[in-house]
């Protein structure tokens, strides 16, 4: 699961690579899904990942085809991307509600990173519920350790 969050990380900022360059949103998004589309890998993941990183230091662009490879490599459909994402934006709202741009806030709770209990908290809950980010804030607020 470790890997998958970090996967969403990634993606997180190749979506903010691309809405920086100002194209219509309705332009970029059919950009994007057709690189899902078209996903390009390499003989294994870790290979897959060090393409990705490679281009995207040389060229500091988004390449959600080598994205979607990688997801193929660990098996993660485009559904669980969302659910995932949605969680990772829940978490970063919790981070900043309790303490985060004042560093106050403590990303170790028990021994353990707010992420790990982030995966643990995913596991548990319905995606498709309509409840889904307020459980997943809430479940956050429960565990976490100030």
């Amino acid at each position: 699961m470790q890997v998958k969050l970090e996967i969403v990380d990634i993606v997180h900022f190749a979506l903010s690579i691309r809405l920086e360059q100002n194209r219509p949103l309705d332009e970029a998004a059919e950009a994007i899904a057709a690189e899902f589309e078209n996903s390009m890998q390499a003989e294994d993941v870790r290979k897959s990942i060090e393409c990705l990183a490679l281009l995207t230091l040389t060229d500091q662009g988004a390449h959600f085809n080598f994205i979607a490879g990688i997801m193929k490599y660990l098996d993660m459909p485009f559904e669980e991307l969302y659910e995932i994402y949605v969680g990772k934006n829940v978490l970063n709202m919790f981070r900043q509600d309790n303490g985060y741009k004042e560093g106050t806030y403590n990303k170790m709770w028990n021994g353990r990173e707010d992420n790990e209990y982030l995966a643990d908290i995913m596991k548990q809950l319905n995606g498709d519920s309509q409840t889904f980010q307020d459980d997943v804030y809430d479940a956050l607020a429960r565990n976490y350790m100030a």
